[in-house]
């Protein structure tokens, strides 16, 4: 007999790594490196205008196999005042990133087929 409160549980920190994986794999952000004013370097990556620029993941769903991880990434134009999201495909270690929603769609929710 199977326990599903314990593999909802499994699912959503597979989940949970899954989007820390991808967040750190995926967005780069410069490193800032040792100097004098390494404080004004930090405060100037991280202004409201960068963190508007970083694409914010949303829905992860793992794959049948458990090899791969479908998500959303929503990007936002603030002139335009819109936002859009595509979907991607990742290996659980944040490889083979690909998307693959079309450009000129506004892709959220995934679902894999059985």
């Amino acid at each position: 007999m199977t326990d599903q409160k314990g593999i909802k549980g499994h699912d959503t920190r597979l989940a949970v790594a899954a989007l820390l994986i991808l967040f750190f794999s995926f967005f780069h952000l410069p490193e800032a490196t040792a100097t004098s004013n390494q404080h004004s370097v930090a405060a100037n990556l991280f202004t409201p205008e960068a963190l508007w620029e970083i694409g914010r993941v949303s829905d992860p769903r793992i794959s049948p196999d458990g090899n791969q991880v479908l998500f959303a990434v929503r990007h936002f134009d603030l002139e335009g005042n819109v936002g859009q999201s595509h979907l991607y495909v990742a290996g659980m270690d944040g490889s083979n990133k690909r998307r693959i929603s079309p450009e000129d769609g506004n892709d959220d929710h995934g679902l894999w087929r059985a």
